[in-house]
């Protein structure tokens, strides 16, 4: 959190008040929140509703201010969604407070507490066109990166935001004075691994290029939406134009027109690694790009003594070893599983799903191949099926130890035995592949032999009937 600004509005919080001095327009959920719709005694700001079915309003029991969405208990994008992905990404002061979730009258009715600030949205039209301090950017991009861990890291799933923008971010003070940003409209939030729906939810200019297919949203997607807003926020324009990283790959010159310096350098380098247009060149987690961000800020304080606190130079985080694509998706199955089971069943679930994965490596591998597929029409498929069986005979069993039990129960860091399932997968495609290429060879062998068999007696026939 950053210190707070002179030239940042802020709306002031809803005072408690006895009941009776609040000016409402009706009330909902059987009276217990009144819709507030006009300033009472000067001192509370106009509040309308924000969006079809959201409003701004007042728990007359605890007199605190709060923000009602109702939508259709089945819509794909809900507020029983957001409620789901509150409470599990937990409570935080980067992000709404969850207050309740009721069902009324077919509808889904998602209370959280009123933040008092100002979208991120308004804060960079206010600071011109040359845009806001770097280093207060830079804070601000990192209160966005808290609130993506915990929506990435949750317990028992990992959501993607989807929809991450300057509009669906409020910059606050009301934590002891500092201030800071909370990330806000968490109904687009997926999780990946179980969304198959193929909902899409996007702003054009801050989607990233896989944004399109849900398929391929991963957590460095909604790192390239931070970046997009970081960009923004420095330099008061957008890196890819209206139309977005979709359609526009090339990135405008950034920070162009500003002075150079070490700060601009590394920001600079840092923007830049978020934008990538090619996804595993990115920052992979929000646990990445806060370190390349914190390096950013330490070597500023040698300037700037009053942040860090010492004059010393930051040290840049060394380059990470890129991350097991296949390890990083078990991973997120293994979180699916963990998900839909109880702890019991969730250890057999994962056994036989690595099981499935590894059996469906070998019927790929023999069903990829022509050589095999025409042998089995051409009156070998018992065969066929005889060379599969044994090769699906020498998967290994993937057993689960005591250890492992206990981080699916306790949902804790599931990558090590992500990666141990991901190499028994890998075994078994290559075992496949190998026992796939030397069948391969020995049908096309027995086709040779066969084919100069055939001809040699040709021959061997005409030679005779000429002879004679």
């Amino acid at each position: 959190m950053s210190e707070p600004r002179g030239d940042m509005p802020t709306y002031p919080m809803m005072p408690a008040m006895p009941a009776g001095d609040i000016r409402t327009r009706g009330d909902l959920l059987d009276g217990d929140y009144a819709i507030v719709l006009e300033k009472v005694a000067n001192k509370v700001y106009l509040a309308l509703a924000t969006r079809d079915m959201t409003f701004n309003g007042i728990d007359v029991r605890s007199q605190e201010p709060v923000v009602i969405k109702v939508t259709e208990h089945n819509a794909t994008q809900s507020a029983r969604a957001e409620a789901y992905v509150i409470q599990h990404a937990s409570q935080s002061p980067y992000l709404p407070r969850f207050v309740e979730l009721r069902e009324k009258d077919g509808k889904d009715w998602l209370v959280t507490r009123h933040i008092t600030g100002t979208p991120l949205s308004d804060l960079i039209r206010m600071s011109g066109p040359n845009g806001m301090d770097p280093v207060r950017a830079a804070r601000l991009a990192m209160d966005v990166l808290q609130a993506l861990k915990l929506l990435h890291g949750s317990s028992s799933a990992s959501f993607v935001h989807r929809d991450i923008k300057p509009d669906n971010i409020i910059v606050t003070t009301e934590t002891d004075g500092w201030e800071h940003a909370v990330l806000i409209d968490l109904e687009t939030a997926i999780d990946p691994t179980r969304t198959l729906d193929g909902n899409i939810a996007y702003t054009l200019p801050w989607a990233s290029p896989e944004h399109m297919n849900t398929k391929f949203l991963r957590w460095s997607s909604d790192i390239f939406s931070v970046g997009v807003c970081l960009y923004q926020m420095v330099t008061g324009r957008l890196p890819f134009g209206e139309r977005g990283a979709m359609e526009n790959k090339t990135m405008a010159d950034f920070l162009r027109d500003r002075p150079d310096n070490d700060l601009v350098n590394r920001l600079n380098a840092v923007i830049r690694k978020s934008l990538n247009i090619n996804q595993r060149d990115r920052y992979q987690s929000a646990d990445e790009m806060l370190s390349a961000l914190e390096w950013v800020l330490k070597a500023e304080g040698q300037h700037n003594n009053d942040w860090y606190g010492n004059g010393h130079p930051g040290i840049p985080p060394g380059p990470e070893p890129p991350a097991d694509p296949e390890a990083v998706e078990m991973e997120a199955v293994l979180k699916g599983i963990c998900h839909q089971y109880t702890s019991k069943r969730r250890f057999e679930s994962v056994a036989e799903e690595v099981h499935l994965r590894c059996r469906s490596e070998v019927f790929a591998a023999f069903n990829g191949s022509r050589p095999l597929k025409v042998f089995s029409r051409c009156g070998g498929r018992k065969r066929f099926n005889a060379w599969q069986q044994k090769q699906l005979d020498k998967i290994a069993p993937f057993d689960l130890s005591n250890e492992e039990k206990r981080m699916l129960t306790e949902n804790s860091d599931l990558m090590p035995l992500a990666f141990r399932a991901a190499d028994l997968i890998r075994i078994a495609r290559a075992g496949a592949a190998a026992r796939v290429r030397s069948l391969n060879t020995l049908l096309l062998g027995f086709f040779l032999f066969s084919t100069a068999a055939v001809v040699g007696l040709v021959l061997f026939i005409i030679l005779l009937i000429s002879s004679s």
